[in-house]
């Protein structure tokens, strides 16, 4: 494990500038694409990454490198270290995908940043709209606001899954809104990830009531192991954590803008950039939507940076699902 040492970014990169298309987005990853090794091979081969890991370390006074690089597990999986090093691995692939472009990704076709999730944080810094320090700062505080908010409420997330036909989502989303408007209590679609992985935030009584119903109405369901209800209306207390956390940090309007699936547009604007983490706390990540409005912004491709190819995965699913001419590359580490 450990993922692609310079030789194979280099070659990985000289591939997709052959193959790039004329307008294209960067997306990172979002938590669970983390594993004990990411980046490691790519820390060895790039010597100016050293002080960007120990920035990263200093900042969230986390021991960073050894848990990345050599677990445990358990240990990297908490998601007050997950966070932070999935940001800090997205953000040097990044820096070693730029070193070996040899150009501007601006000059050369990049339109926008994008994430999934907690993936919008690395979004923030690689497009310039927060520092490094302060985007480091940001993600610990991220971490820390959603493990209290989750131990403040019995909430957890139910994955509704299809192997071979794509999911109803009309059928779905009626599903959801008459058990939530019956019971009156917290059930919500949180994450549209693609047209066969659909997830449910919610309390759990309810969660366990929406599994039994929707099995019964033919969908496969798989409650996940995490640790609360996250980017549902029970995460309140987490925006309102991340709010104070924002206003003390400077975000400026970046070159390039970041297409949200928090907003489901592009944004540019300073107040918007600011509000945008605080705001996923209690909204819904709308990849199949973001993904489906790249052709109306004139977007012909999309390449995932970071560890693994989860993002990659579902873009390509959605891409076939709705018939996009729309290009999908991966650069995993």
């Amino acid at each position: 494990m450990g993922g692609c040492d310079m030789a194979a970014i280099t070659e990985a990169v000289k591939e997709f500038k052959r193959e790039k298309p004329e307008t294209w987005i960067i997306g990172f990853p979002g938590q669970a694409s983390q594993y004990v090794g990411m980046g490691k091979k790519l820390y060895e081969s790039y010597g100016f990454l050293k002080e960007l890991y120990e920035l990263a370390e200093d900042i969230t006074k986390l021991s960073l490198r050894k848990v990345i690089f050599e677990g445990p597990e358990e240990k990297l999986n908490k998601t007050l270290y997950s966070q932070p090093a999935l940001v800090l691995t997205s953000i040097a692939t990044y820096t070693a995908f730029r070193e070996e472009l040899e150009a501007e990704p601006k000059e050369m076709g990049l339109v926008a940043f994008s994430g999934h999730s907690l993936g919008e944080v690395s979004a923030l810094i690689a497009s310039g709209a927060t520092s490094l320090s302060d985007g480091f700062r940001l993600v610990k505080e991220r971490a820390i606001a959603m493990d209290k908010a989750s131990d403040e409420v019995e909430g957890g997330m139910l994955a509704v899954l299809s192997k071979r036909e794509p999911i109803d989502l009309e059928k779905l989303e009626k599903a959801v809104s008459e058990l939530r408007e019956s019971t009156r209590g917290v059930l919500e679609i949180t994450n549209y990830n693609s047209p066969y992985q659909v997830i449910i935030s919610g309390s759990k009584d309810l969660l366990d009531q929406a599994s039994q119903k929707l099995k019964g109405m033919g969908f496969r369901c798989l409650p996940l192991k995490v640790s609360g209800p996250f980017h549902s209306s029970l995460m309140a207390p987490a925006e309102e954590h991340l709010r104070k956390v924002v206003s003390e940090i400077k975000f400026s309007s970046p070159e390039v803008p970041i297409a949200s699936p928090t907003y489901l547009d592009l944004v540019k604007e300073e107040e918007r950039i600011r509000n945008l983490i605080p705001r996923q706390m209690r909204s819904p990540v709308k990849w199949i939507q973001l993904v489906r409005k790249l052709p109306e912004w004139k977007v012909e491709g999309f390449l995932e940076l970071g560890p693994k190819d989860v993002l990659y995965k579902l873009t390509k699913a959605i891409s076939s699902s709705y018939s996009l001419d729309l290009k999908v590359f991966k650069i995993s580490v």
